[in-house]
């Protein structure tokens, strides 16, 4: 099977090259270890441009506008320390002010 019977979404050549490469190298076994995720990932990379995105759901939103305002204020916070805080302050929210974050 050729890579383009795998690929559902149109590439430009150069993109296509690149792929056909990538799964060669796999499928000849010459690369093994951190080599072969390093090209999955360059093929997965190449092959999500085109995919749908999922919408985000409220919570998301909120979440990723106060964590970058939070980390802003102090840089030294833990990434759980802030999370916490942000799943405390969603649950005690109203359905006004989260109504606000759905999109």
């Amino acid at each position: 099977m050729s890579t383009e019977q795998h690929m559902d979404v149109e590439y430009d050549p150069k993109e296509k090259r690149h792929i056909a490469k990538l799964l060669k190298m796999v499928s000849t076994g010459r690369l093994r270890g951190d080599s072969l995720k390093t090209v999955y990932r360059k093929a997965n990379k190449l092959t999500a441009v085109d995919r749908p995105t999922k919408k985000r759901n409220a919570y998301l939103n909120f979440y990723s506008e106060q964590f970058k305002k939070r980390k802003a204020l102090d840089s030294n916070q833990q990434l759980t320390a802030i999370a916490n805080i942000l799943g405390k302050e969603w649950r005690e929210m109203d359905d006004a002010a989260k109504a606000a974050y759905a999109v």
